[in-house]
C-alpha cells in the first residue's frame, strides 16, 4: 500500500532460461485501485549475454558477469574489472541499486581503452539471509546504454558436527569398533536472476 502523497518502488526480476541470449522483452501488469487508471503495463528491454561472452558487452567489457556472495562474505568487498572498449571516455551514473542489501563503489570515469573497477559488499545487517538483487548504472556513449549486474546472497546450510562419542568402560581384552559415521554439509544451488540491459 502506498499512502496519499508518497511514493513507493516496484521490482522486477528476470529469471533466464537456460542458453538464453539475444534481444528480450517482458511485461508486466500492475493493477491498482486508482479508478483514472486502474491497469498499466511496466516494461523491460535489453539484451542477455552468457557468463563466457561478458567481454561482449560494449562500450564496456567486464572480466565477471555477476557478484555472487555467500553468508561468510559479508562485509567484504569484491571487484569486477570494467574496460573501455570504445574510442572515447565514459562516465558512469548509478541508476538504481539496493542500499538496503549491498554497496557499491562505482567509478565516475572509465578513460578509453583504460581499465578500472567496480566494487561492491553485502551489508552485515542485510535484510534477508539470502537475496537475488541488482543494480543498474548508465553509460554517457552516444546510445546511453545501461548496464545491470546481479549482486546475489547464497543461502548456506551449515555443517553439522559430529556429537562426540561417551568413553566407556570397558574390560581388558575387548574390542571398541571406530566410529565409522560421517556428517557434513553442503551449499545449496540458487537461480540467479540474470539481468543484462541496454
Amino acid at each position: 500500500m502506498i499512502p496519499v502523497g508518497d511514493s513507493g518502488e516496484v521490482e522486477l526480476i528476470f529469471h533466464a532460461k537456460a542458453r538464453q541470449r539475444g534481444i528480450l522483452r517482458k511485461s508486466a501488469a500492475v493493477t491498482v485501485n486508482d479508478n483514472s487508471r486502474d491497469k498499466f503495463n511496466l516494461m523491460l528491454n535489453g539484451e542477455m549475454f552468457q557468463h563466457d561472452e561478458s567481454d561482449s558487452l560494449k562500450p564496456l567489457a567486464l572480466s565477471e558477469a555477476m557478484f555472487s556472495f555467500d553468508p561468510n562474505e559479508k562485509d567484504e568487498w569484491k571487484e569486477i574489472e570494467v574496460t573501455n572498449v570504445s574510442d572515447s571516455d565514459l562516465q558512469l551514473t548509478m541508476i538504481a541499486d539496493g542500499p538496503q542489501f549491498f554497496e557499491v563503489k562505482l567509478p565516475d570515469k572509465v578513460k578509453a581503452g583504460k581499465t578500472e573497477k567496480i566494487k561492491v559488499k553485502v551489508l552485515k545487517d542485510s535484510p534477508k539471509p539470502y537475496f537475488d538483487k541488482s543494480f543498474t548504472f548508465e553509460m554517457n556513449d552516444p546510445d546511453t546504454t545501461r548496464l545491470t549486474l546481479p549482486v546475489s546472497l547464497t543461502r548456506e546450510i551449515p555443517m553439522t558436527k559430529p556429537n562426540p562419542s561417551p568413553k566407556a568402560a570397558h574390560a581388558k581384552g575387548t574390542k571398541v569398533m571406530p566410529d565409522t559415521a560421517k556428517t557434513g554439509g553442503n551449499k545449496s544451488e540458487h537461480a540467479v536472476d540474470n539481468k543484462g540491459g541496454h
